[in-house]
């Protein structure tokens, strides 16, 4: 049964072994090794990347305003400084949230940014859907509804954005259940229209795709569940057997131990005498008798004279046309 075992064991190293090896590595890391060092695009260290950053507040330096999200009320506020106090010049709401139970589908800001004159908002959900809204910076009217002049809206949950202004496009980061999503968004001068100019999807390979890659032909993973069988039976079969074992030495021992209380009875039997069961039976005799009270044993017999009763005369059954002719 050990070399069994230690068989099985081997076989189960060089098979997890041989998968691992097989396995490929995540997507999209690392140097390709077809390509070769001189076809590499040089360092540009003009170029910084671009963060995804997501603002819950904007400043306004050429308004002495800021722009914040209540994420409460799913709205934006557009406040502007007066002095020591703040003057509200515009709200927005991305969702009303008034009698709404689907609270997955409700759409709450994300983050804001300043283009120009604009105010650009990500929105999103909880589920797949987003919008990127530019709203107008109007600090004539005081605490009015801002309305978007532009909206673009998504397949998929957002959280983040970039603007590129050299290339006239807004870059939203998005994510859905199957991955992640980049849409390129462009707007012209007038910040009048919003067009969604392409899109980038990187498809996050699930656990079962990974093994199909791994092992096409499925003859890995079914060694790997018949062995996984075989010594799940095996360990219960040891199980089985131990436990058997041990509660054979449980009743053995408990046998020894009524045979030797059984021996030591039957010693104490040898030993005692006939005076012992004389002495028993007398006092067994002696509390019978002690039960029962004394009584005389003289019988009193008195008659007693009953008055006659007709209930049996034998006339009262006699038909009446007996009497009649008699």
């Amino acid at each position: 049964m050990s070399i069994l075992l230690k068989s099985i064991s081997v076989c189960l190293l060089t098979l997890f072994m041989g998968v691992a090896q097989a396995q490929p590595g995540p997507q999209g890391a690392g140097v390709c090794p077809d390509m070769h060092p001189d076809d590499m695009m040089p360092l540009c260290w003009d170029e910084q990347p671009l963060e995804f950053a997501s603002a819950g507040a904007c400043y306004i330096p050429w308004l002495d305003g800021v722009v914040l999200i209540d994420s409460v009320e799913c709205s934006i506020n557009f406040l502007v400084r007066e002095g020591d106090t703040m003057r509200c010049c515009g709200t927005y709401v991305t969702d009303n949230i008034l009698g709404r139970h689907d609270l997955p589908k409700i759409v709450r800001p994300k983050s804001l940014g300043i283009l120009g004159d604009c105010i650009v908002l990500l929105a999103s959900s909880a589920g797949d859907s987003a919008f990127l809204a530019l709203l107008p910076l109007n600090v004539d009217k005081e605490k009015s509804e801002m309305k978007p002049c532009a909206v673009i809206g998504f397949n998929s949950s957002a959280y983040a954005f970039q603007i590129l202004p050299d290339s006239k496009e807004i870059l939203v980061m998005g994510k859905n259940a199957l991955g992640y999503d980049i849409y390129y968004v462009s707007f012209d001068d007038d910040m009048a229209t919003l067009t969604l100019s392409s899109k980038c999807h990187y498809h996050v390979p699930r656990q079962a795709e990974r093994i199909q890659s791994s092992d096409p032909s499925g003859v890995g993973l079914t060694v790997v569940a018949v062995v996984v069988v075989f010594l799940l039976l095996a360990c219960i079969c040891f199980i089985m057997k131990g436990f058997a074992s041990s509660a054979t030495k449980v009743q053995n021992r408990s046998g020894k131990q009524s045979a030797a209380s059984t021996g030591v009875a039957a010693t104490a039997t040898a030993n005692s005498t006939e005076e012992v069961y004389a002495a028993i039976a007398a006092a067994i005799y002696t509390y019978n008798e002690e039960l029962h009270d004394e009584e005389n044993t003289v019988i009193t017999i008195q008659k007693v004279e009953r008055s006659w009763t007709p209930w049996n005369a034998k006339f009262y059954n006699m038909n009446k046309y007996f009497n009649n002719r008699r």
